[in-house]
């Protein structure tokens, strides 16, 4: 009532003095599809109207967080394009031809998008082998997963929310396993491999030769004799171990840690690390990396790191983690 007198005396004023009347700033619109703190993959829509007796509208501006700007309409609608995963607000403002603008109206949205399928590491193939084991990793290119879906050809299928099984026992044969990723918005396409289970029979003991009685070809027992150093091969460093880490599914403050030891296989000279918020790879001989700037909340992040010698380079350990709002 009193911004309404007010904006009265100012008209009488204006047509008083000659002079044209202010026009009043619009009402905030009303919104008429919108989440209110739900979830939307990445092409979140929004409706509006103009709010009632409001003073004439002829445009609005849209302002959605993680754009970092915001920019005018005229349509009462909107759609985004390729929102990218996290909580966001967003305000619009109407507005009218004197470049007047009313207090914004806000709408909180969580957008998750559908998770690609996981990636198997090391994959059998048709490998042979007596006690098959798995491990996954979400892929980059969908949404963070948070439970797993996993069929095994021969005994009853189940969720988890672990990267990695080791059947305690599995039937000879060829059998195959089928991982599918799980969020709020939805299944993923599986994945599948095969693998050739094989446990073969003990070999049978023999009876050793009998002592040749020349000696030449049976020398007195000792330690086995080494080759020289030079006539040793090199051998490749295995995957690093993570001893500190995040499951990617844990959270962290904006500067995670990491830290591991040298997988099985030779000594590591030094160890290559690439994260997905820097373009550039990382060389270090240390077995920890702290990230080097404060990452944006509500995102995943991936660091995956191999050991190199002088004999080649061994396989990548990969880990991902969710830095938490402060």
């Amino acid at each position: 009532m009193v911004r309404f007198r007010r904006s009265l005396l100012f008209a009488l004023l204006a047509m008083a003095c000659g002079l044209p009347a202010l026009a009043e700033p619009p009402r905030p619109p009303v919104f008429l599809e919108s989440y209110g703190g739900g979830v939307s993959g990445t092409e979140p829509s929004w409706r509006w109207r103009p709010a009632d007796h409001s003073p004439a509208t002829t445009r609005y501006f849209v302002w959605p967080e993680w754009m970092h700007f915001g920019f005018i309409i005229t349509d009462s609608s909107w759609r985004a394009s390729d929102a990218p995963d996290g909580v966001w607000k967003v305000g619009i403002a109407a507005g009218n031809d004197q470049g007047e603008w009313g207090e914004p109206v806000v709408d909180v949205v969580k957008i998750v998008r559908p998770p690609a399928a996981p990636e198997i590491i090391n994959p059998y193939n048709l490998r042979p082998t007596p006690n098959p084991s798995w491990s996954w990793r979400p892929s980059p290119r969908g949404g963070a997963p948070t439970q797993y879906h996993v069929r095994p050809s021969w005994t009853q299928d189940f969720m988890t929310e672990a990267t990695s099984w080791a059947p305690p026992s599995v039937p000879e044969g060829i059998q195959k396993i089928e991982v599918m990723a799980y969020n709020e918005k939805g299944w993923s396409p599986e994945v599948e491999d095969l693998v050739k289970v094989s446990r073969a029979p003990a070999p049978t003991p023999t009876a050793p030769p009998p002592p040749d009685p020349g000696g030449w070809n049976n020398p007195p027992a000792g330690p086995p004799v080494p080759p020289p150093p030079s006539a040793q091969p090199a051998q490749k460093p295995g995957r690093p171990v993570f001893t500190t880490s995040y499951s990617w599914f844990g959270t962290s403050g904006p500067r995670p840690t990491w830290r591991w030891a040298p997988g099985r296989g030779g000594a590591p000279a030094r160890y290559v690390i690439k994260v997905s918020w820097l373009r550039e790879l990382i060389v270090t001989t240390e077995t920890e990396y702290t990230a080097d700037q404060d990452l944006p909340a509500g995102q995943l992040y991936t660091i995956e790191v191999r050991a190199e010698n002088e004999a080649g380079r061994g396989k990548s350990a990969m880990d991902g983690v969710m830095v938490a709002d402060r």
